[in-house]
C-alpha cells in the first residue's frame, strides 16, 4: 500500500529473474547455427507475454482491482517454478569449478553488445510510455482499442522478423544487425512525425517490431556465442542486467520528455537514440568481433 512496499516487491521480484540462467541453458543445449532461430522462438514468447498483459492487465485491474494483478503474477511465478523443477536436466554439469575472470566476462565486444540491448530495451520502454498518450490524445482510441494495434502490428512484424532471421542464421554476421536498427530509426520517425492517423502508426509499429523482435533473439544468440563456454552463464548476466537498466532508462526518458503530454517529443528522442546507435555501429567496426567465433 506504500511506494516502499512497491519498491521492496520490485526488487525481490528482480531477484528471482532467471532470464540469464535460461538464455544459458538454452545457447548450451543449441547449436550455433539454429540458435538465433531458437532465441526468436523465446523472444517472440516473451513479447506475446508482454502484449498480452497490456490488453488484460487493465481488463483484471477494472473488474478485481490492482492488487489482483500481483497475486495473479505471484501463481503464475510459483507454476513456472514447478515447470523448472519437472524439467529434465539435460546439460552435463562441469566437473571442476569454474573461476570467474572479470576480463573474459567484460570482453570489448561482449560490453558492445551489453550496449545494444540497454539501448533496444530503452526505446522499447519509452515508446510504451509514450504510445498510450498518442493512441488517446491524437488517435482519439479508447483504452480498450489499444491492443488491437499492438496484437496486429506484431503479427504483421513476422514478415519481417523471419526473412532477418533466416539471412543471420545463415551468413550471422553484422549487416542484419545494422539493418535491424535501421528499422528501429524508420519507426521511431514515422511515430514522430507521421503520427496523425491509425495506418502510419500501425506501419511504425510492425517496422518497430521487425527490428526489435530480431534483436530480442539476435543479441543474445551472438553473446552466447562469443563468450567463453564455461563463463556464458556470467557473461549472459551481465547482459541481462544491461536489458532491465536499459529498461529503467526507458521509463525515464519516457517520463522526462513526455512531460505536457507531447508523445511526439519521446519518439523523436528515441529515433535520435536510434540514429546514434546505427553509426557507431556501422563506424564501430562491430562484425569484425562478432565474426570471430561465427
Amino acid at each position: 500500500d506504500t511506494i516502499a512496499g512497491v519498491i521492496a516487491g520490485r526488487f525481490l521480484q528482480g531477484a528471482g529473474a532467471i532470464s540469464a540462467t535460461l538464455t544459458a541453458l538454452m545457447a548450451d543445449a543449441t547449436r550455433e547455427q539454429v540458435r538465433t532461430r531458437t532465441m526468436a522462438v523465446l523472444g517472440i514468447g516473451i513479447g506475446a507475454s508482454f502484449l498480452l498483459a497490456l490488453i488484460i492487465g487493465p481488463i483484471i485491474a477494472a473488474q478485481s482491482g490492482v492488487r489482483s494483478l500481483f497475486w495473479i503474477a505471484a501463481t503464475l511465478a510459483l507454476v513456472a517454478g514447478l515447470l523448472l523443477m519437472a524439467l529434465p536436466a539435460g546439460i552435463e554439469k562441469p566437473k571442476a569449478s569454474v573461476v570467474l575472470r572479470p576480463a573474459a566476462v567484460l570482453r570489448p565486444e561482449l560490453l558492445r553488445l551489453d550496449l545494444y540491448i540497454f539501448v533496444l530495451h530503452a526505446l522499447l520502454t519509452a515508446s510504451f510510455v509514450a504510445l498510450p498518450f498518442l493512441f488517446r490524445n491524437r488517435l482519439d482510441l479508447v483504452l480498450t482499442e489499444h491492443w488491437k494495434i499492438y496484437v496486429g502490428a506484431l503479427i504483421v512484424s513476422l514478415a519481417g522478423t523471419i526473412p532477418l532471421i533466416l539471412v543471420d542464421d545463415r551468413r550471422g554476421r553484422a549487416g542484419t544487425i545494422g539493418l535491424a536498427i535501421g528499422l528501429l530509426l524508420i519507426g521511431q520517425l514515422i511515430l514522430a512525425f507521421g503520427s496523425f492517423a491509425v495506418l502510419p502508426v500501425f506501419i511504425a509499429l510492425a517496422v518497430f517490431f521487425a527490428g526489435f523482435n530480431f534483436l530480442e533473439a539476435g543479441l543474445p544468440a551472438r553473446l552466447s556465442i562469443l563468450a567463453d563456454g564455461e563463463l556464458r552463464g556470467a557473461s549472459l548476466g551481465v547482459f541481462s542486467s544491461s536489458q532491465f537498466l536499459g529498461a529503467f532508462a526507458g521509463g525515464l526518458i519516457g517520463g522526462i520528455f513526455l512531460a505536457g503530454g507531447q508523445p511526439s517529443r519521446v519518439f523523436m528522442v528515441c529515433a535520435a537514440l536510434a540514429g546514434v546507435w546505427l553509426l557507431i555501429h556501422q563506424l564501430g567496426g562491430s562484425g569484425r568481433g562478432q565474426q570471430k567465433k561465427a
